[in-house]
């Protein structure tokens, strides 16, 4: 009961905690004060933001929640990229290591190549010496050992094949090579040539020191 000048009346009263929800649902158009219902207009209008926020259900949290996709995306979309030259980083990284391998496996297949070719050129089977090669070279050392054995060289052998060592590079001629068969061929005849020369030499001075002794011992 509330005393008012015509006495006791019943009155509602109503919580102020629950006056803002009760605004709510006043109906605009039925507040005939200007300035009430301004006020009551923009009341409604900031309540229905802050409800609609709270809820998520206003534009504020649709541009919020859209913001906040975005920025997601566009993380994912750094993350990616990232990743990305990453990735490209890391093959390139392979790509280098590989090409710097196969260069080292040519540079190796290529040193293999030449050794390969250098033991041809000294002990392959199309480089050394036919059976007639052989037989031809066995004949002309015999001959120059025979003649250099004649001047008074007991051994003559090792030094001819010393210097058949020093114009092939090879200690057996099993292992000459066919390019240096002439050049070998050549020494010999040479060295021979001089050794016969010299013998020749030696003899015709014996001759004509046993023919002016002769000719002493019939004056």
């Amino acid at each position: 009961m509330m005393d008012t000048p015509k006495g006791k009346r019943p009155t509602v009263y109503i919580s102020a905690i629950a006056l803002p929800l009760f605004l709510t649902g006043v109906e605009v158009e039925r507040v005939q004060d200007p300035e009430a219902r301004e006020l009551v207009e923009a009341f409604l209008n900031k309540a229905m933001d802050v409800l609609a926020e709270h809820f998520e259900i206003s534009e504020k949290s649709e541009m919020k929640f859209l913001r906040s996709t975005v920025a997601r995306l566009v993380a994912e979309h750094d993350e990616e990229v990232q990743t990305s030259k990453k990735l490209e980083a890391e093959l390139t990284e392979i790509r280098k290591s590989h090409g710097e391998k196969v260069g080292q496996i040519r540079e190796a297949f290529g040193h293999l190549r030449q050794q390969i070719r250098e033991v041809s050129e000294h002990a392959g089977p199309k480089a050394r010496l036919t059976p007639e090669h052989m037989g031809q070279l066995r004949i002309l050392i015999d001959d120059l050992a025979g003649a250099l054995t004649r001047t008074g060289i007991l051994k003559p052998y090792p030094g001819i094949y010393a210097e058949i060592i020093r114009i092939t590079g090879v200690s057996k001629t099993e292992d000459m090579q066919q390019a240096h068969f002439q050049q070998v061929i050549a020494h010999l005849q040479r060295s021979l040539r001089d050794v016969l020369e010299a013998e020749r030499r030696q003899l015709a001075r014996a001759d004509q020191a046993e023919s002016s002794e002769n000719d002493g011992e019939h004056d």
